[in-house]
């Protein structure tokens, strides 16, 4: 049996020889493509498509060195997302982008298509032969059970590949397209025999491969291609795209139809005798008026029973929609419903009020059928903070459950029941909701704006102190003065002039003198300047003294040491007058710690004063919270951590203060330099955006939903849309 550094080094091979062998392979996808091109070229009848094949074939035949010597960098890129650690490449964020549905003409959504189709046939035709690959991976990995999502060596590594390297052409998107459903066709073909050869090779070294599956893993890949095509190129879609049961109403075409709203009329999507029949399918007037913001307790008394929900709803509505605009908008609502109701990343309580919410928004969308697209809707808007809110608990015994489900229930409890004949009751419901969470907070005042508040100023402090230690190293004596002096200056003092500069209101020459300080801290510390003053000196250096000890105190340093500069003023004083008794003695703290130990910082970090750390809950490291959900990459149905930074409102669970917390990353300092977090109650912690950053990158940051949810759940949407799509001729 093979020993783990063997079992590691088998690994290394394998993805040494993937990339050693990219040329290759790359150059026949090239002469694949170009054959297939070529036949297009010849059996098309129409100009404008031959026009189009002939310049996509030159273009090829231009390129084709450049694609070949730029494939084997972007596979090892795209293997080299996994790492050492076998951090997933799977990447669960969307393809086709629901809000890019709308922008795409006939041509372009036909593209879409049929490439979406040609990736399936990559996924497909390569995974008779991959599932061995996969255990001996997960095998030369170390792992207990076989995890095919840990295979750096999977389709989607080869498709992302082709798109990077695709990319470095700098093609136009047309072009672009028409290579990439030809490359793809040939990638599928591909693929297979060389899978068969990598576990040859794995087989013959003598690695067993794992026969355990990982429990419960389902997955859905997706390949998520770079953004350098427009709107073509996210457009990647992976293996596991059946399509699921239904009537496959809502294809691509479809979908855009709706959401660019053309047709409405023609198709008597709307009148007002429908609009009223919807609109009555509630309760009727509940004694609610719509109009008024309201109290919670005041939206609560409006519900009464009798309204339809659930199937019966459902049945109604699709049974007397006047139109396919109705039954198209209904069928988006049901599907993004389901899924944001069913997303695992929400605890049960939290999903069944989603659910809640349906019978009001399945109303909804037959009187306002695009309400969902429009992000500034009441009713996106409220789904959007019940979804989002929701996310901030992982457990349903985590503190602030109750007072956040209470005001949901109330509110979709009297949305059920009420007369829905216009976007007025969302509105009115989202104020009593919004108001009801805040008074349920009770807190005086908002820690988060405090905290936000606190790393501004810390910002522009250490934008500021850049600026001064810049001037200060550049300064024409600045030599002379020594390396302890120089770093005094250049470090804890430029902080000390940033502070003063800040907080002066009166437009100050020389705040607090300092810069008079530093002027006088350099002459005393040149004994060749104050050989001949020591009467000078002698007055000079006392007030000195204190006025460093100010300075440092007015950045909440009480007691401020300065032992390793005091020491060394000593020594030059008593090297140029020796004898001279105006130095203090040494004082306890002096000595206690060096120079540097209280006021060096590294130069990239901002510095914080006391009062700001402990506004902002700051932090200069990271650690991860163990044994979470996301701990070990991602779970069925989660996020993998994505590559990069980490966007604004994306939530991730870590460790705060000895305990596990699911938090939000809310806000940034204008020039990015740090990160402030919030929990479901307003408590914050903020880091530096470099440490979150590195987190991320090396997978320590486990990032639970890296979009919001309602986004997620309507892109969701836009792929089952494209599923039900390639059974389809569009």
């Amino acid at each position: 049996m093979l020993s783990k550094v063997d079992q590691l080094s088998l690994y290394r091979e394998a993805l040494t020889q993937a990339v050693s062998t990219a040329e290759g392979l790359m150059r026949r996808l090239l002469q694949a493509a170009r054959s297939a091109l070529q036949e297009r070229d010849a059996r098309s009848s129409d100009y404008h498509e031959r026009n189009q094949v002939s310049h996509a074939l030159y273009a090829l035949m231009r390129h084709e060195d450049r694609l070949a010597a730029a494939y084997p960098k972007a596979l090892a890129d795209a293997i080299a997302l996994t790492g050492e650690s076998g951090r997933p490449l799977v990447r669960h964020g969307p393809g086709l982008r629901f809000d890019q549905i709308e922008r795409l003409d006939d041509n372009q959504l036909r593209d879409q298509v049929e490439l979406a189709r040609a990736h399936q046939g990559v996924q497909r035709a390569a995974q008779v032969d991959l599932g061995e690959l996969d255990a001996l991976i997960s095998a030369a990995q170390g792992l207990q059970y076989v995890q095919p999502e840990r295979n750096p060596l999977r389709p989607d590594a080869y498709l992302r590949a082709l798109y990077d390297a695709v990319g470095t052409t700098q093609v136009g998107a047309d072009v672009a397209m028409l290579w990439m459903r030809h490359l793809c066709d040939a990638l599928g073909e591909e693929l297979g025999p060389l899978y068969v050869a990598m576990s040859d090779r794995l087989n013959a070294s003598g690695l067993v491969p794992l026969s355990e599956q990982a429990p419960g893993m389902s997955l859905s890949e997706l390949v998520e291609p770079d953004q350098r095509f427009g709107d073509f190129a996210d457009s990647g879609y992976a293996a596991g795209m059946e399509v699921v049961d239904g009537d496959g109403l809502l294809t691509v075409d479809k979908l855009r139809w709706l959401l660019s709203g053309d047709g409405g009329a023609s198709q008597g999507a709307t009148d007002d005798q429908a609009a009223q029949g919807y609109a009555a399918e509630g309760s009727g007037d509940s004694g609610f008026r719509s109009t008024e913001p309201g109290a919670l307790k005041d939206l609560g008394r409006s519900t009464q029973p009798g309204a339809l929900t659930g199937d019966a709803l459902r049945t109604r509505l699709r049974k007397d929609a006047r139109g396919v605009l109705q039954v198209l908008a209904l069928e988006v609502v049901e599907l993004m419903l389901k899924h944001l109701s069913d997303d695992a990343r929400l605890l049960p309580p939290v999903q069944a009020q989603v659910r809640a919410l349906e019978p009001s928004l399945l109303r909804l969308s037959v009187i306002e059928p695009r309400f969902f697209v429009d992000r500034a809707h009441p009713a996106r808007r409220l789904l959007d903070e019940v979804a989002e809110r929701g996310l901030a608990f992982d457990d349903v015994s985590a503190p602030g459950l109750g007072n956040f489900l209470k005001p949901v229930q109330a509110v979709s409890g009297a949305l059920t029941n009420m007369t829905i004949d216009s976007a007025m009751p969302f509105e009115a419901a989202l104020s009593a909701l919004q108001k009801a969470w805040r008074d349920r907070a009770g807190a005086p005042a908002d820690p988060r704006v405090q905290a936000a508040a606190a790393l501004r100023s810390a910002e522009q402090r250490h934008l500021l102190e850049q600026r001064f230690r810049a001037e200060i190293v550049a300064a024409p004596d600045a030599a002379q003065v020594g390396a302890e002096v120089m770093g005094f200056c250049s470090g804890s003092w430029a902080r000390v002039l940033a502070h003063a500069t800040l907080a002066d209101r009166q437009a100050l020459a020389d705040p607090g003198g300092y810069r008079a300080a530093m002027r006088d801290l350099w002459w005393c510390a040149q004994p060749q300047l104050t050989r001949h003053q020591g009467a000078r000196l002698e007055r000079v250096l006392p007030e000195l003294l204190q006025t460093l000890h100010k300075g440092l105190q007015e950045l909440g340093w009480r007691d401020a040491p300065l032992g390793v500069l005091t020491q060394r003023l000593r020594a030059l004083a008593e090297a140029a007058h020796p004898g001279l008794g105006f130095i203090a003695p040494n004082r306890g703290d002096e000595t206690v710690q060096p120079l540097g130990h209280a006021f060096n910082w590294p130069d990239d970090l901002p510095w914080m004063t006391p009062a700001e750390r402990n506004l902002s809950h700051y932090h200069t490291t990271l650690q991860a919270a163990p044994n979470t959900r996301l701990a070990t990459g991602a779970g069925p149905g989660l996020p993998a951590p994505p590559s990069g930074t980490l966007e604004l409102r994306s939530w991730v669970d870590l460790w705060r203060e000895g305990y596990p917390s699911r938090m939000q990353l809310i806000w940034a300092t204008p020039h990015n330099t740090l990160c402030l977090f919030a929990d479901g109650q307003g408590q914050v912690m903020s880091l530096p955006r470099k440490v979150v950053d590195a987190a991320v990158q090396h997978g320590e940051l486990p990032v639970v939903a890296n979009m919001p949810l309602v986004d997620a759940a309507l892109d969701a949407v836009a792929r089952q849309a494209m599923r039900n799509s390639l059974d389809v001729v569009l």
